[in-house]
């Protein structure tokens, strides 16, 4: 496992990019470093689906390959190909400090956004090589060796609504070491300074002085035959045992090219949190769950338990999970319990030994409400959450319209949000992490997109028309 969290950025950073940039809608990037094992050809991936239409499925690395799964193991060596796809990748994207991919990279190099303009990504892959399975023939393998169905991973799925497996049919790689390198700009004042522990070939320096701009450079090496991209294609299995496969590989949703520009959600999503937000116990709910993003990082957690508990509710079914298991995955989350109950879940007093039964009614549709909110959250970084609870009340009106005239591609004036521009706040903080600019016009402040993310800018509508 990499241990080295500034490698982890850069990677998904690479990853990424190659995606963007390789013009095949099959690819998926791959989430880490740590995942790239989990991502060759015949391992197996969740796929699922988000409660908003205009959100892309997520993609998610198990620890389950294909024989795993199956009675009898076959053997894929005759179906599995390897060619060399591409000679000497090398490309030098560059990332905005403020936008998601360049908050990670400074956060997780410990870097001051305040003195970084931009991220200048060299990135160095080599060879890329491509190993691709014959679908057709694999199909024919499975045909004599069946699925066990008592094998973990369907029992996991069964608590994963809106998720599906999908197996890995096709895996890019580096061929040999490749290299990434990573080079910010410095601006304005302030000192850091630092090295990370050793670990492999990976090194870390990190130099920023006073008020002379200057360049920071940070090498890391990535192993040979690491996955970089990947392509994948669903699958079922019958109750007795038979898989079959999809026909074509799944493909990327181009959410951002999808999601319809100059179109205002604020209606959708507002009918959508309606129910929740008038709900009695909303301002309980509400003041939990700040309490919860107070971890933001747990979010995906919570959004997993309630979607879950819609699911259920739909499906007519009891369910329950161990209260002690859930209880230690939230020791340190302040409102987890309170949350929990608030919204239906039966939480013993005693946990040890004990269930916390999921709800199994929704007549307010406060699951639905706070499901579609949790959905929102999850994708927004961890800093943009900080940001957005430390924004006064007395400003949403102002927020949600910069963000609603963003929608419609249209710039906001200072006048129109309040002067919110006129000093430093962290209203314009929250602005400006979505990608916002401010631009001194000849009529004065206005802000301008800066850079393209429909979806971010959506979720944080929902953020701060519920949150408030």
């Amino acid at each position: 496992m990499v241990e080295s969290e500034g490698v982890m950025a850069l990677f998904t950073a690479a990853s990424k990019h190659f995606v963007k940039t390789a013009g095949n809608a099959s690819l998926h990037s791959v989430p880490d470093l740590n995942s790239a094992e989990r991502c060759k050809t015949l391992c197996l991936v969740y796929r699922k689906t988000s409660f908003w239409p205009w959100k892309k499925a997520k993609i998610k690395p198990t620890l389950v390959t294909l024989n795993d799964i199956l009675e009898k193991q076959i053997d894929t060596a005759p179906f599995v190909t390897t060619e060399v796809l591409a000679e000497g990748y090398k490309d030098t994207p560059s990332f905005n400090a403020d936008g998601s991919i360049g908050t990670k990279i400074a956060t997780e190099l410990d870097l001051d956004l305040s003195t970084t303009n931009k991220f200048s990504l060299k990135v160095d892959f080599g060879d890329i090589s491509k190993t691709d399975v014959k679908w057709e023939s694999l199909e024919r393998a499975l045909a004599i060796s069946k699925v066990n169905l008592d094998h973990e991973i369907f029992q996991e799925l069964k608590q994963k609504k809106r998720t599906s497996l999908c197996i890995v049919l096709e895996s890019l790689a580096c061929k040999k070491d490749g290299t990434l390198d990573e080079t910010s700009d410095i601006k304005g004042t302030g000192s850091v300074s630092g090295t990370a522990p050793k670990v492999s070939t990976v090194s870390v320096d990190v130099h920023a002085k006073g008020d002379v701009e200057s360049t920071t450079h940070f090498a890391y090496t990535i192993p040979s035959n690491t996955v970089i991209a990947f392509s994948c294609t669903k699958f079922d299995v019958s109750d007795q045992g038979i898989l079959s496969m999809h026909v074509g590989v799944d493909r990327v949703d181009n959410i951002e090219a999808n999601v319809a520009l100059n179109v205002d959600r604020s209606a959708q999503i507002k009918a959508e949190l309606a129910p929740l937000m008038s709900a009695k116990k909303f301002p309980e709910i509400k003041s939990a769950l700040l309490d919860i993003l107070k971890t933001p990082q747990c979010v995906e957690e919570f959004l997993e338990l309630v979607s879950t508990a819609y699911c259920m509710i739909e499906e007519k079914t009891n369910f329950a999970l161990p209260a002690k298991d859930i209880s230690e995955k939230f020791s340190n989350v302040k409102g987890w319990k309170t949350f929990l109950e608030l919204i239906g879940f039966s939480i013993p007093e005693t946990l040890e030994g004990s269930k916390i039964e999921f709800p199994r009614k929704d007549p307010e549709k406060i699951i639905h409400g706070c499901w579609a909110l949790l959905e929102a959250l999850s994708d927004l970084p961890d800093n943009d959450i900080s940001l957005l609870l430390q924004c006064k009340k007395e400003n949403k009106e102002s927020l949600l319209h910069a963000i609603s005239n963003t929608m419609l591609g249209k710039n906001t004036t200072n006048a129109d949000i309040g002067k919110l521009l006129d000093t430093e706040s962290n209203e314009k903080e929250f602005l400006t992490s979505l990608g916002l600019v401010v631009v001194d016009g000849e009529n004065g402040k206005y802000l301008e997109e800066k850079w393209h993310s429909s979806h971010k800018i959506i979720d944080a509508y929902a953020a701060v028309f519920s949150l408030l």
